[in-house]
Protein backbone atom coordinates (compact mmCIF):
# COMPACT_ATOMS: atom_id res chain seq x y z
CA UNK A 1 0.00 0.00 0.00
CA UNK A 2 2.83 2.46 1.17
CA UNK A 3 4.19 1.63 -3.03
CA UNK A 4 0.74 2.66 -4.48
CA UNK A 5 1.04 6.12 -1.93
CA UNK A 6 4.63 6.44 -3.05
CA UNK A 7 4.26 6.45 -6.97
CA UNK A 8 1.12 8.54 -6.48
CA UNK A 9 3.02 11.37 -5.01
CA UNK A 10 5.73 10.97 -7.82
CA UNK A 11 3.55 11.40 -10.59
CA UNK A 12 1.72 14.52 -8.80
CA UNK A 13 5.21 15.96 -7.99
CA UNK A 14 6.14 15.16 -12.50
CA UNK A 15 2.83 16.70 -13.50
CA UNK A 16 2.94 19.40 -11.25
CA UNK A 17 6.77 20.69 -11.94
CA UNK A 18 6.21 20.46 -15.97
CA UNK A 19 8.15 23.16 -17.46
CA UNK A 20 6.55 25.16 -20.22
CA UNK A 21 8.89 25.39 -23.27
CA UNK A 22 6.52 26.96 -25.49
CA UNK A 23 3.30 28.89 -25.75
CA UNK A 24 1.00 30.59 -27.66
CA UNK A 25 -1.20 33.83 -25.92
CA UNK A 26 -4.29 35.71 -27.36
CA UNK A 27 -5.15 39.59 -27.21
CA UNK A 28 -6.28 38.65 -23.52
CA UNK A 29 -2.68 37.41 -22.61
CA UNK A 30 -4.96 33.90 -21.99
CA UNK A 31 -2.66 30.66 -23.05
CA UNK A 32 -4.24 28.98 -25.97
CA UNK A 33 -1.44 26.06 -26.76
CA UNK A 34 1.66 25.36 -24.32
CA UNK A 35 4.20 22.99 -25.20
CA UNK A 36 5.65 21.82 -22.07
CA UNK A 37 7.92 18.73 -20.90
CA UNK A 38 4.96 16.49 -20.27
CA UNK A 39 3.68 16.80 -23.59
CA UNK A 40 0.98 19.51 -25.43
CA UNK A 41 -1.84 21.06 -24.46
CA UNK A 42 -4.69 23.21 -26.02
CA UNK A 43 -6.47 25.97 -24.09
CA UNK A 44 -10.24 27.51 -25.06
CA UNK A 45 -10.78 30.92 -21.97
CA UNK A 46 -8.31 28.76 -19.06
CA UNK A 47 -10.09 25.52 -19.75
CA UNK A 48 -8.18 22.41 -21.07
CA UNK A 49 -9.93 21.30 -24.07
CA UNK A 50 -6.92 18.51 -25.54
CA UNK A 51 -3.92 17.30 -24.03
CA UNK A 52 -1.13 15.12 -26.05
CA UNK A 53 1.50 13.23 -24.71
CA UNK A 54 4.09 10.87 -25.65
CA UNK A 55 1.84 7.87 -24.39
CA UNK A 56 -1.36 8.48 -25.29
CA UNK A 57 -4.25 11.45 -26.41
CA UNK A 58 -7.06 13.12 -23.77
CA UNK A 59 -9.75 15.13 -24.51
CA UNK A 60 -10.99 17.03 -21.59
CA UNK A 61 -14.35 17.05 -21.01
CA UNK A 62 -15.49 20.43 -21.25
CA UNK A 63 -19.11 22.53 -19.98
CA UNK A 64 -20.88 21.97 -23.81
CA UNK A 65 -20.60 18.20 -23.82
CA UNK A 66 -23.17 16.08 -23.03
Amino acid sequence: MNKIYAIIILLLVLVLSAETLFEVKDSQDSTVFSISDDGMRVFNLGDTLMVITTSDIQKIKTLLDK
